[in-house]
This record gives structure tokens, C-alpha cells and sequence, in this order.
């Protein structure tokens, strides 16, 4: 959780809302009941710079994860994402048949395993996954999180955007 936590601190500077996301492979040796944890992707918000609203962490970090061992089917695989993943990474989650899910802060807004959708909780005709965990790293990932839209308000009320003029939805309105 904490290479999350660093991939979100690189783009909450450069104007991304900062949320971070690693895929984690645990293999188990069949020599020895030791545990090998491999780590396959780290991968940060970058749906400003792409311009594509799919450009999630957790997204970015499947893809990353699947390609790098030639298989989309990321089995023993934990994702971790410092925000409750939305119903769209959830949903990829299953897709690409990760075990696990862990997560910091939960999503108020587009949480879908617990917060405001129980996405999980619903059956699946090929995959479920088997552990969730919440809270790891809470508040670090939610003060993050508070930081960078505290910064973002305060630099949005010096900025003008051109739909924050009520001047603009009277002109639309008038067609």
C-alpha cells in the first residue's frame, strides 16, 4: 500500500487527483510453504493528462499487470488502491479475476464495494473475489485526497472557468 501511496503523491502534483494503485502476484514455492509476493504494476490517476475517463489507477494497473506476465487472468493477484475503486475498476477487478482487493480511504462519492454500491456482494457467473480489505493506510490516503482538493478549491477561486458564468447557461438556455 505504501507504492500506492507514492504513485498517488507523484500526480497530486501535477494536477491529478491523487490515487494510487499496485498489483501484487503471492505465489506460493512448492518446495517450501513460503509465500513469494511479486510486485507487477504500479500505476497512478492520470485521466487529465490522457484525457480518458477511464484512465483510473486501478485500471492502469491491471493492464500494466496483465501485460507484464502475458495473462489477463491476474489469479493470486491482490489489488491495492489507496480509494475505494469505483464500479468501473470493480468490475474490470473481476474481469481480470484478481483475489484480492485492498484498499485506504472509501469513495463517498462512486465506492462500490461498500460506501455507495455493494458491487461485490452481487454474484458473478465466472470469478469472485475472495477478500476484501478496507482501511489500510485510511488516513494517509484520505489526507492526501483532502490536501489536494483543499489546494484545488483555493486555486478555483482565482481561476475563472468558463461554466462557472451563469452567463453561460442563460445562453444555452435561450436556444
Amino acid at each position: 500500500m505504501t507504492k500506492a501511496l507514492e504513485q498517488a503523491r507523484k500526480v497530486g502534483t501535477k494536477g491529478e487527483v491523487p490515487i494510487g494503485a499496485v498489483i501484487v502476484r503471492n505465489d506460493t514455492l512448492a518446495s517450501a510453504q513460503d509465500q513469494v509476493y511479486t510486485l507487477l504494476s504500479a500505476q497512478a490517476n492520470q485521466v487529465e493528462t490522457r484525457s480518458d475517463a477511464s484512465a483510473h489507477a486501478e485500471l492502469l494497473s491491471l493492464r500494466q499487470a496483465a501485460a507484464r506476465q502475458q495473462n489477463w487472468r491476474l489469479l493470486n493477484c491482490t489489488l491495492y488502491s489507496t480509494l475505494e475503486p469505483c464500479a468501473m475498476c470493480c468490475s474490470a477487478a473481476l474481469a481480470f479475476r484478481v483475489s484480492a482487493i485492498v484498499y485506504g480511504a472509501p469513495d463517498l462519492r462512486l465506492g462500490a464495494i461498500v460506501t455507495h454500491y455493494q458491487l461485490l456482494n452481487q454474484s458473478h457467473p465466472f470469478h469472485t473475489i475472495s477478500a476484501v480489505v478496507s482501511g489500510v493506510l485510511e488516513e494517509e490516503s484520505a489526507e492526501l485526497l483532502r490536501n489536494f482538493f483543499r489546494e484545488r478549491r483555493q486555486l478555483g477561486s482565482q481561476v475563472r472557468r468558463p461554466f462557472s458564468d451563469k452567463n453561460v447557461f442563460w445562453k444555452l438556455r435561450k436556444r
